[in-house]
């Protein structure tokens, strides 16, 4: 049996924890060996990158990855990084296309079939009366009960 699915594993563990170098020694160890989780350990790679800053080596990492769209969209995450909306936007766009995803002209976005517990109803119309006065007006007829 491959230890690769828990170094993988563990170094996805090690960058949720913080330990950067410690994740970047285990997904290279998995990229670098091959097998089915190769892609995602070079992926994982280019994020530990991007986030480092160190961009010279997350852009090339973003071009090599294998699944179609992967590598545009972690290019997008790169430039919006960098504040370049522009480019962001066109290698978002060029990863919805290489992965085949229907565009939102070609297929309607999902409506929730209920509110979202977060939604607030709106407020009520105006009904064009004055507030109802408070009980401390002396001809109020909201008044407490003596």
């Amino acid at each position: 049996m491959s230890r690769r699915p828990a170094l993988y594993y563990r170094a996805k563990a090690h960058r949720d924890l913080g330990q950067s170098a410690a994740s970047r020694d285990g997904m290279r160890q998995v990229a670098d060996g091959g097998g089915r989780l190769a892609p995602d350990a070079a992926r994982g790679l280019a994020h530990l990158a991007r986030t480092a800053g160190d961009f010279p080596t997350a852009l090339p990492t973003a071009r090599t990855l294998g699944w179609p769209g992967r590598g545009q969209r972690v290019l997008g995450d790169i430039h919006f990084a960098h504040g370049d909306m522009t480019q962001a936007a066109t290698a978002y766009t060029a990863a919805r296309t290489e992965a085949g995803t229907p565009t939102p002209a070609n297929k309607p976005s999902p409506r929730p079939t209920s509110p979202s517990p977060l939604h607030s109803p709106p407020p009520p119309a105006p009904t064009g009366r004055s507030p109802t006065p408070n009980s401390s007006w002396p001809d109020s007829t909201n008044a407490p009960p003596p």
